[in-house]
This record gives C-alpha cells, sequence and structure tokens, in this order.
C-alpha cells in the first residue's frame, strides 16, 4: 500500500500550514495531495485528485458549482480534513459534494466552532470524526492513525474479496470447461437454466440455445502438438472477434483438433449466427499461408429454448461433425 493522499480545507492560510506542520505524515504513511482555501477549491481539489473535472454553473442551490460526472481513473484521496465554515461552499455543502464523488473518502471536520448541530449533519453523510480549534497535535494525530487502520482495513477486505471473487470464476470456469468437455466427448448431460446457473454461472436470456464445434483436418505427424495447438488458437481467436463483434458472447473449449461451444442468443438472429459462422470459418480458410495443409470443418446444432434440450447435445454434434464433406 503506497502513501495515503490527504487534502487539507481551510479559509485561513496559516491553519493549512499548521496541520501541514505539526504531523510527520511521512512517519504515518500519508502525504500532502493538496489545499484550498475555500469551499470550491477543495471540491477541485478532490475532484482533480479523482481525476475529475468540475466547471462553474448556476445551480439550484446557489452555490454556482456543479460535478462533471466524468471521473478519470486516477485514485480518490484518501483523507480530506476541512473546516465546517469556508466561503464559497460551507464545511457541509463541501462534504455532501465530496462524498458524492468520492464515497471512500474519510473526512475530518475542524471547527472553531462547537455547535452539536454541524456534527449532527456531518454524521449524515457518514462523517464520525469533529476536532475543535486549537488543534491538539495528539488528538489529530490519533484521528488520523485510525483512519488509517480503518482504510487499511477497508482495503485489505477489498483484496480479499477480489481473491475470492478471482477463486469463484476460476472454479466456474473450470467447471464449464467439464461441462463442454462432456458435450465434446458425446457425452449425455442433464442440464436445466438452475443448473447452468449455479453450477456453471451460465446465466441463459430468453430466446435460443445452440452448441456447435469447429473440427480441425490435419496430420498431426506433420504438424506436431504444439503446432497444432498454436493453429487451434488462431482459429479460436477468429472465430471470437466475429461472434464478440456481434454481441455475441460464446462459451469455448477445446481439446486436440476439436472446439465446442454454446450460444445463447434471440431468436430472430439465428440467421445472422449461422452467417458469422460461415464468415469466420471462411476467414480461416484465408489464413492458407499460417495453416497451409490445414482444413477447418464446422457443425452447428440444433437451437432450442430451454437447456433440457441440450441433453443429447454432445452426441448430435459427434455425429454432424463425423459427416462432414
Amino acid at each position: 500500500m503506497g502513501n495515503l493522499k490527504v487534502v487539507i480545507a481551510d479559509d485561513e492560510e496559516r491553519i493549512c500550514q499548521l496541520i501541514q506542520a505539526l504531523i510527520n505524515w511521512d512517519s504515518l504513511g500519508m502525504e500532502i495531495a493538496g489545499m484550498a482555501h475555500n469551499g470550491i477549491e477543495a471540491f477541485d481539489a478532490v475532484v482533480a485528485a479523482c481525476g475529475g473535472v468540475s466547471y462553474p454553473t448556476t445551480g439550484s442551490d446557489g452555490s454556482g458549482f456543479e460535478l462533471c460526472k466524468k471521473l478519470g481513473q486516477k485514485v480518490c484521496p484518501d483523507i480530506l480534513i476541512t473546516d465546517i465554515r469556508m466561503p464559497g461552499l460551507s464545511g457541509l455543502e463541501l462534504i455532501e459534494k465530496v462524498k458524492e464523488a468520492c464515497p471512500e473518502v474519510e473526512i475530518i471536520i475542524i471547527s472553531g466552532y462547537a455547535h452539536f448541530e454541524y456534527a449532527q449533519q456531518a454524521i449524515r453523510f457518514g462523517v464520525g470524526h469533529y476536532l475543535l480549534k486549537p488543534i491538539n497535535k495528539a488528538e489529530l494525530t490519533e484521528t488520523l492513525e485510525k483512519l488509517k487502520s480503518k482504510i487499511g482495513q477497508r482495503q485489505e477486505f477489498e483484496r480479499d474479496k477480489q481473491v475470492l471473487i478471482q477463486k469463484a470464476q476460476k472454479n466456474e470456469d473450470y467447471m464449464r470447461s467439464k461441462l463442454l468437455t462432456q458435450l465434446l466427448n458425446g457425452e449425455p448431460v442433464s442440464l436445466t437454466e438452475e443448473i447452468l446457473q449455479n453450477q456453471y454461472g451460465i446465466t441463459l436470456k430468453a430466446g435460443l440455445i445452440q452448441p456447435f464445434s469447429l473440427k480441425m483436418d490435419c496430420e498431426e505427424e506433420a504438424l506436431g502438438t504444439s503446432s497444432v495447438s498454436v493453429l487451434m488458437e488462431k482459429a479460436l481467436e477468429i472465430l471470437d472477434r466475429n461472434l464478440r463483434e456481434k454481441g455475441l458472447d460464446p462459451i469455448m473449449e477445446c481439446q486436440g483438433f476439436y472446439c465446442i461451444g454454446l450460444l445463447n442468443y434471440e431468436s430472430r438472429q439465428q440467421e445472422d449466427v449461422r452467417r458469422i459462422l460461415k464468415n469466420a470459418l471462411a476467414q480461416m480458410e484465408l489464413q492458407k499461408a499460417i495453416f497451409k495443409s490445414v482444413e477447418f470443418s464446422m457443425a452447428l446444432g440444433k437451437a432450442v429454448r430451454r437447456a433440457e434440450e441440450l441433453e443429447d447435445a454432445g452426441p448430435e454434434l459427434s455425429r454432424l461433425i463425423c459427416q462432414r464433406l
């Protein structure tokens, strides 16, 4: 984890400088990403750090300020330290707009006014850190350390979540591969929409489900196993590109000279699918400089409306691909 980014906002420049000087930011693993002396400047600093842009406008709230929703890829600042009273946008208006643009930003309110109603309003926006002027170094340090710990825990949780998502995705990929391998080997399978969803992570949309198979014809002894893999991968690139360009999302699995796939599309696209597959096959034919003596054949299985009707898809495709001319 790199240094946490901090933005400081206070209409008194000396207060900003004091906050900057009070803390050994490096020892906390933090750095000052920006400083501002009014609410609009502060919001600009946060949005700039987020990779977004802001522009003046005539708003109903009278602030004359609005966020352009186009946010970029930069990381939002982690912490905003702001005075509750500033020109342009008050601290509360600033908090509301910042939370809308960058919900993950942690906020510390600093104020010379010990009015509990400010804290109450700030809590509505998820702000629970409220410090009074004059700023106490120990209290500010303690608050920053708590936020650092909170941010660290959140980032760790996000990392763990991503790991779990990746593991689940790998498991789904494995199960899909197993299903298609069964079909490829001509094995009957028992399927329902629920089984496809729960076991294989495949959500069917209304329309048709259609299996297809691609067969590479060549002498393995002449090419070698590695060459077969390379040529099959090239053929699959052509097939995948043609399907995805037309908004189709194929599920495919290869095994040696064979590839099997499933398509799920709207009924009106049935003839389009045939044309797309024929076009892909024609493009493979044009790759003779690479494929040399290799030929490709394709079989298109029966289009069905229910997952249960896929039970005989494997044997049917095996029969069709073997009957090719």
